[in-house]
């Protein structure tokens, strides 16, 4: 509500340009080593450069890092995302997270606002939900009940930049080699729960 938006207007801050963290120790992630003091150089979002302290180049911001260490931003790979958490995740380190069963609408809403700037919050990389049909079934996303369904399905998904689509629980056995054959042919992974009536080696067997 009002409230979020309050704190998005008070605690974001866009920088435009170039930013130089200075003289922070990074972490290396990969070799689990804390490095020396460094400079790090930001275009965009992006790392440009690692030099050492008080080498780096001029930046339109600067940020006085000495005596802190600066580490990547960690990637939740399993979230399940609302507005409120947003600052919840920032303050916590997490700048990313894989959205795996939100609703489609309120996914798509709250991942562009973020992008915008509107709403303080991680980057949302949301995975396409696809259940199959039953009295039972969840409905955050598609709910299928045949091979053209599945593909009008994933359509949806690629045209709005998802990446990956989870299967559900309820996902007839039949349909899950088709989906996952027109997934991966659209660019998308497939992951997702063991649907009824297959075991995990069937599944992973069938895409």
């Amino acid at each position: 509500g009002e409230a979020l938006l309050d704190v998005g207007r008070r605690l974001t801050h866009r920088l435009a340009g170039t930013s130089l963290s200075r003289s922070a120790r990074v972490f290396d992630s990969e070799k689990a080593v804390l490095g020396a003091e460094s400079d790090v150089l930001l275009k965009d979002g992006r790392i440009v450069s690692v030099m050492p302290a008080g080498k780096g180049e001029p930046a339109a911001n600067v940020v006085d890092a000495t005596g802190r260490v600066l580490l990547p931003g960690l990637f939740d790979m399993h979230g399940h995302t609302w507005s409120g958490a947003g600052p919840q995740y920032l303050a916590g380190g997490v700048t990313s997270v894989r959205e795996l069963a939100g609703e489609n609408s309120e996914v798509l809403r709250l991942r562009d606002r973020i992008a915008a700037g509107d709403l303080p919050g991680p980057t949302i990389y949301p995975a396409g939900f696809i259940e199959g049909k039953s009295p039972y079934s969840s409905r955050n996303g598609f709910v299928v009940a045949s091979v053209d369904e599945g593909k009008r399905a994933i359509d949806w998904y690629a045209a709005r930049g998802y990446r990956q689509i989870k299967l559900y629980n309820l996902v007839h056995p039949l349909l899950v080699p088709v989906i996952a054959a027109e997934a991966r042919q659209r660019g998308l992974r497939v992951s997702g729960h063991v649907p009824l009536g297959l075991s995990l080696e069937a599944a992973v067997r069938l895409g």
